[in-house]
């Protein structure tokens, strides 16, 4: 008989799929509520692969820094 800790172990959750830059600004009104012009300027540096939430923290700091 298995007790509860094992069968937690057992449970293997599979990472978030990581999309391109290129492929989430496509998408960036659906995913993050913003226009890819506002996607372009949080991710102006930003190359390589991305979770949706990964990209949802980037862009949330970037709108929250101050303009000056």
């Amino acid at each position: 008989m298995k007790n509860k800790n094992e069968t937690k172990q057992e449970v293997q959750t599979s990472p978030a799929p990581k999309f391109t830059v290129e492929k989430l600004r496509e998408n960036s009104l659906k995913l993050f509520g913003v226009t890819q012009s506002t996607f372009d300027g949080a991710t102006c540096s930003l190359s390589g692969e991305y979770t949706v939430s990964e990209m949802k923290k980037i862009i949330s700091s970037w709108q929250s820094k101050e303009v000056r």
